[in-house]
């Protein structure tokens, strides 16, 4: 659980006028003529310098009225310029708007990244762009056009002389007074060199759109049927200029200043939208979606396309290519089976709830309990244990679960003629992140993952009882809430406006009863034998989509069968050492969930787990150790500690902040060497982590570690805000040091380290 504070501060905004230049601070509105160029970022110096290597991230523009004759810079520098955005609300533009620019110097490697302009009703007669650069990187820059008067203009979603353009996207939602000349995602003037193509997205939000030269550099073209649509009508018109429009990008410069002569569709990936709160289609529906005049040459290579309608309804559709139109006809209505995605975010929650049930037996906490009781000097003790396990579960549900579990409470022993009893009052709390995979015999449905996390409190009872024979029998009851959000960015019907998650919160339940029989052995050997047997129950649970879906979940009970033993040892005058092995059979855990009225394929998590566990356990109860591995269904690793409020030293030494979930980490790791001092990287990296806008939650220079989260601001398509990264720097010797990036999450470990590490190099030269 982070604490987290947060700093208010209020900034003055400054608007200057001089003879050629509006200073502008972080925030600028706009509400009446200006005669000059604007600036988000403030003012250059006479000659039109900047300060070399300034990194200017951030800014915001707000064009509400009047008459701007001179260019709109969202922020200019001549390095880093990102999270820049321009909205325009109204007025009349009548030059150029850039939502960053970077003019590189003294051969500095620049990035324009996540820069954004948004016109939402306003007069436009020149060129927009969402970033434009000359040396570097120009990607994740978006152009939105929602209305106004567009008055033949190119849009570009990024514009650079030399270095990649890709991921950049634009978005228009009207064709009323829109009169666009031509579109490009990424515009390099170094051709066949840099990768201009690769992830730029056009957006069109309507039909009757008109383009009348040309269409370059798009991969992704994501139509949004709206609901009005009729037979004939058109949602993207591209005029060639009199001239026909190629399918295939023969790798070309595009002259914009000349009639762009090609549509390129070749290695393209065509997605069609229609909203859940729109009729459905029917078979022989056909629709077109690109009309080409005079018409098109050559023929549509390696498109990839598919018709979607939610997340739940896809469409079957034949594409045909005429003479001037580009057309699908609907075939049939099928299920999308990766929804099978949200019941692995759900039948996941059941497995995290077991792992409190299994913290409570773990390394005898009865046994322990009672120890603590019968030693500590009041006649109530309390005591607090932590544990952290990192589950792999591959059956008809395939996930990977981390899980940190706190619990404390209190106990009290009752001395009895035939035994005694031992009760312990309890509350639990615990945090967990988790990923989902699942793939398809059908080859043309492509495997899907999911991310997310889960966070529970909740409160239980204890009791056991202990006859003088050795025999014992201990049961439990808990009741908690259980929250839970579960995200999968590339599932079938996920698009910019949308993406396949939901967020729940519900109340679970879980019991135990078992019985045993300890004994001593010869020597210093002793022996417990015990069978157990877990129920865990999740109450159903209706759960709303971004896309006005429902989902809904039945309820989930997991019940579980234990036999097993332990084998304790008397290793010395403090502590015992104790080690075992159990079988375990899971004869439930099944989800059965449906949308749309559809079932969604149920998933369980039957089937049988060996469990082998060792630890060390103090003989006055103040403290315990254990170590669990499991093989089967689930493969496992569980480590727990346990400490008695009687004894402080041992709760200063083992309760704490542990990095064991990122050292152990595979999948998620990534590493580059670098030639600087462990303080100079340390500072650099928390500087880096503060552009990304993220936020450190434990560092530690001697121990050379920073821990930080919230990186959803620069990574949202790929991890939560609670998602963690670690950063371990290690001192190689020779003046260099290996610099470490890791994360359960390995998909934002690979983007963020990228990001990271260039950024990290591109400081130090």
């Amino acid at each position: 659980m982070y604490f987290r504070c947060r700093m208010i501060s209020f900034l003055i905004v400054l608007i200057t006028f001089s003879s050629s230049l509006i200073f502008a601070g972080q925030v600028i509105n706009i509400n009446h003529n200006v005669g000059h160029t604007v600036y988000g970022n403030g003012k250059l110096s006479e000659d039109g310098a900047i300060p070399i290597n300034s990194s200017l991230v951030g800014n915001k523009v707000n064009i509400n009225d009047g008459s701007i004759n001179g260019d709109i810079i969202g922020s200019f520098s001549n390095t880093i310029v990102k999270d820049n955005i321009i909205t325009i609300n109204g007025g009349v533009v009548n030059g150029e708007i850039f939502g960053a620019v970077s003019k590189n110097k003294n051969g500095v490697v620049g990035l324009a990244e996540n820069n954004t302009v948004i016109i939402n009703n306003a007069q436009i007669f020149k060129n927009v762009y969402g970033a434009k650069i000359d040396i570097g990187k120009a990607n994740n820059n978006r152009v939105i056009i929602n209305g106004g008067k567009i008055e033949d203009v190119l849009v570009f979603g990024a514009c650079i002389i030399e270095g990649p353009a890709m991921n950049n996207k634009i978005s228009i939602s009207t064709n009323k007074n829109v009169n666009i000349k031509f579109i490009c995602g990424g515009l390099t003037t170094i051709c066949n060199k840099y990768n201009t193509f690769t992830g730029n997205t056009l957006n069109i939000k309507t039909s009757g759109l008109i383009v009348t030269k040309g269409i370059s550099k798009i991969q992704i073209y994501n139509f949004y049927l709206p609901a009005n649509l009729k037979s004939g009508d058109v949602m993207l018109t591209v005029n060639g200029g009199g001239q026909e429009v190629y399918l295939i990008d023969n790798g070309s410069n595009i002259a914009i200043d000349n009639t762009p002569k090609m549509l390129e569709l070749q290695d393209t990936i065509i997605n069609v939208y229609r909203s859940i709160n729109y009729d459905k289609l029917i078979p022989g529906n056909k629709i077109t979606l690109i009309e080409s005049n005079p018409g098109f040459l050559g023929k549509m290579r390696e498109a990839k396309f598919i018709l979607k309608q939610g997340f739940a309804t896809l469409y079957d559709c034949d594409i045909s290519l005429e003479h001037n139109t580009l057309n699908i006809i609907v075939k049939k209505e099928k299920f999308n089976k990766q929804t099978i995605a949200f019941s692995e975010g759900y039948i996941q929650a059941i497995s995290f709830i077991n792992r409190g049930t299994d913290f409570i037996t773990n390394c005898k906490l009865s046994t322990i309990l009672e120890s603590v009781s019968q030693n500590a000097s009041a006649s109530i003790a309390g005591f607090g244990i932590y544990s952290y396990d990192k589950h792999e579960y591959r059956s008809k549900a395939n996930f990977n679960t981390n899980s940190n579990l706190f619990l404390g409470g209190i106990v009290k022993k009752i001395n009895l003629k035939i035994g005694y009893l031992m009760s312990s009052l309890f509350c639990e709390y615990g945090l967990g992140d988790y990923n989902t995979f699942d793939s398809f015999e059908d080859t043309t449905i492509a495997s899907i993952e999911g991310y997310g996390n889960d966070r529970c409190i909740g409160c239980g009872l204890l009791e056991r009882f202990s006859f003088n024979n050795g025999l014992y029998s201990d049961i439990s009851w808990r009741i908690g809430i259980i929250e839970n959000h579960f995200l999968s960015p590339y599932m079938l019907g996920s698009n910019d406006d949308m993406i396949a998650q939901y967020k729940y919160d519900s109340l679970y339940y879980g019991a135990h009863f078992g019985i045993g029989y300890l004994c001593n052995l010869v020597g210093k050997f002793g022996l417990d034998t015990y069978c157990r047997y877990f129920s865990t129950y999740i109450a159903d649970k209706d759960v709303s989509l971004p896309d006005d879906g429902l989902i809904k979940f039945a309820n989930v009970k997991s019940n579980r069968f234990r036999i097993g033993i332990k084998l304790f040892y008397d290793l010395n005058k403090l502590f015992n050492f104790c080690g075992g092995y159990a079988i375990e059979n899971e004869s439930d855990g099944t989800v059965n969930a449906s949308i749309a009225d559809k079932s969604i394929e149920s998933l369980n998590l039957k089937g049988n787990t060996s469990v082998i566990e060792i630890g060390f356990i103090g003989k006055n109860g103040d403290f315990c150790i254990n170590l669990q591995g499991s093989g089967g269904l689930r493969k496992s690793f569980t480590g727990m500690v346990k400490i008695s409020f009687d004894f402080v030293d041992y709760f200063e030494r083992f309760i704490g902040f542990s990095i064991k979930k990122f050292k152990n980490e595979k999948k998620g790791y990534f590493d580059e060497t670098f030639d600087m001092s462990t303080r100079e990287c340390f500072n650099r990296t928390l500087e880096i982590i503060r552009i990304f806008g993220a936020r450190v939650t434990h560092k530690n220079l001697k121990e050379g570690y920073i821990i930080a989260f919230d990186f959803s601001k620069s990574f949202n398509d790929y991890c939560l805000d609670s998602t963690e990264v670690g950063i371990f720097i290690k001192d190689i010797g020779n003046d260099k040091i290996k610099v470490e990036v890791i994360s359960n999450n390995n998909v934002l470990a690979k983007e963020f380290s990228n990001k990271f590490f260039e950024m990290l190099l591109r400081k130090k030269s």
